[in-house]
Formats: C-alpha cells, sequence, structure tokens
C-alpha cells in the first residue's frame, strides 16, 4: 500500500477564490518505501479544479479525501507535469491511489470523472508518461466494476425513459388535471433516467480511456 506522509494543511487565499498549502505534502507512490515520490511544495494553490464539480461532490469528508485532489492539481499544472513527467493517465491512477489509501468509498466514481472529462485541464504532453512508474494500475476487478457499473447505470436509465415514454402515450386522454398530475409524475422518471445514463456513459466512457490507453503504453 502506498502512503500519503502529511496532514492536509491550507489557507483560504485573500480573494477567497481557493486554498493555499501551508506546509508541503508528500506522497509515495506504490508502496509506502517506494523511493518514487510525489512532493507538493508549501504555498501551492489549489481550488480543486482537476477534479470535475460531480466527483468532488462524492468526496465527502474533505480534509481527509481533498489530498488526493491536491496532489492531482499539481500533477495537472505545467510545473508538475515538467516535474514529474506523468502522462494524464498516470495522474489519473495517482489519483485513486491516494483515494484508495485514505479510504475514500467512491474512489472508482471520483477515479471515472477525471478520466472521462478531466482532458480540459490537463496542460499537455506527456503522452508516454514515466516508464517504469511504480503507480498501480487498474486491476482486473475494477475493469470490472466499471464497466459493470456502466452498463447497468445505462440499462436502468433506459428502462426508466423508456416507462416514461410509454406513460406519456396517455396524456392525450384523460382531464386537463389528470394529465398535469401524470405530467408531473414522469418528471422524475425523466430526470432519474437521464441522470443514470450520464453515469452509465461516465462510467463506461472512463473505462474505454482507460483500456485503450493501458493497451497503447505497454
Amino acid at each position: 500500500m502506498a502512503r500519503i506522509l502529511d496532514d492536509l494543511s491550507v489557507i483560504l487565499n485573500q480573494r477567497g477564490t481557493g486554498w493555499a498549502l501551508t506546509q508541503p505534502l508528500e506522497y509515495r507512490v506504490g508502496s509506502k518505501d517506494s523511493p518514487e515520490v510525489i512532493e507538493v511544495e508549501s504555498g501551492f494553490p489549489t481550488d480543486f479544479a482537476s477534479v470535475p464539480g460531480p466527483a468532488r461532490a462524492l468526496m465527502s469528508t474533505w480534509k481527509k479525501t481533498a489530498r488526493a485532489a491536491v496532489v492531482h492539481d499539481y500533477l495537472y499544472t505545467p510545473a508538475g507535469r515538467e516535474r514529474y513527467g506523468y502522462s494524464k493517465r498516470q495522474a489519473d491512477l495517482v489519483f485513486l491511489e491516494v483515494l484508495a489509501v485514505v479510504g475514500h468509498r467512491f474512489r472508482l466514481g471520483a477515479w471515472a470523472a477525471v478520466r472521462a472529462f478531466g482532458r480540459p485541464r490537463w496542460p499537455g504532453g506527456g503522452e508516454g508518461g514515466v516508464a517504469g512508474s511504480r503507480v498501480t494500475p487498474l486491476t482486473v476487478s475494477q475493469y470490472a466494476w466499471v464497466f459493470s457499473l456502466g452498463l447497468l447505470l445505462t440499462l436502468i436509465g433506459v428502462a426508466l425513459l423508456y416507462g416514461a415514454t410509454v406513460a406519456a402515450g396517455s396524456l392525450d386522454s384523460g382531464t386537463v388535471t389528470s394529465r398535469l398530475a401524470l405530467g408531473l409524475e414522469l418528471v422524475p422518471a425523466l430526470g432519474g433516467g437521464l441522470v443514470l445514463l450520464a453515469g452509465g456513459a461516465l462510467f463506461l466512457l472512463a473505462g474505454v480511456r482507460e483500456a485503450t490507453s493501458a493497451a497503447f503504453t505497454r
């Protein structure tokens, strides 16, 4: 098991728009005795922006799990990219690894969000990554979870939307009041179906991108 060596200590910046580390944050990649160490220096400004909003919502107990976001933010900066040379894939796997170290239960969902939608924040470069990095790749069981969740959420979302569509066919009959009531009843089903479809797409896209990148970087 890898190890994060420091507690998170931050202060709000003067503009109130983000945070800054008040002490360095170190992380040993791959194992607790690993020589591969990522150090985020004191004073590093962070707003956790490299992690998409929905994933930040999953990161409860922020003082514990936000350490993963800080490390990920740093690796997503041009300075972090230049200093350590990780590819986006490796930076996202480091994020997943730190979340596992701090015991985050929804880490695969948070990882899937950055894997699928973190590209706009990536500074570019580093496609090959660090050869021989100790960062932990996705296991077979994690791939199975990612694709299974993606398919399950997609199927449930499709079923909800199909049921809502069938029910909407009866809106042409009945009184205005009954049609209005039925329409209101369909709103949660439509909304839930769309949310589940989006969640399924998130996991499937992340899984496909990871599997494709892993295949081409061996």
